[in-house]
């Protein structure tokens, strides 16, 4: 009786998991608004960051790609974000500060408060991994005050 409520325990959360993605496909690919395709573009590839990061870069690339064709900024801020995260963990530094810059730039024109925290605290991650912690500080500070 144990091994079956763990092994329902283990599976529902995985089962839950694929459902939501397959949900996140047909909305992605189906006839939704271009600003709702963004978004389950985006949320298909943030599902993916931590299990296949080329899945998380092919999403995002597809969310970018959308929301500058169809113009809506809300797409490129949580696009950049993303790409950042993509840069951070591959060790491209440079490039993650480029594109957190450029998520800031988007998301200060369609006021996005959450959006707006995480880009701050991905960017103080980066100064506190850089040795930079003033800098991360006032990071961390400017995405708990939003």
């Amino acid at each position: 009786m144990i091994k079956k409520i763990l092994l329902l325990v283990f599976l529902v959360p995985i089962i839950l998991s694929a459902q939501n993605i397959d949900s996140l496909k047909t909305i992605a690919y189906g006839k939704a608004s271009d600003s709702i395709k963004i978004d389950a573009l985006h949320k298909l590839g943030v599902s993916f960051l931590n299990s296949d990061l080329k899945k998380t870069l092919l999403f995002n690339k597809e969310c970018y790609a959308l929301s500058r064709k169809s113009k809506l900024d809300f797409g490129l801020a949580k696009s950049y974000n993303l790409r950042g995260i993509i840069h951070d963990i591959n060790g491209n530094i440079d490039s993650s500060y480029y594109c957190y810059y450029k998520a800031q730039y988007y998301v200060k024109k369609v006021k996005l408060p959450i959006t707006e925290a995480s880009i701050n605290n991905n960017l103080g991650l980066l100064d506190y991994n850089s040795g930079k912690y003033t800098n991360a500080i006032n990071y961390y500070v400017k995405a708990l005050k939003i």
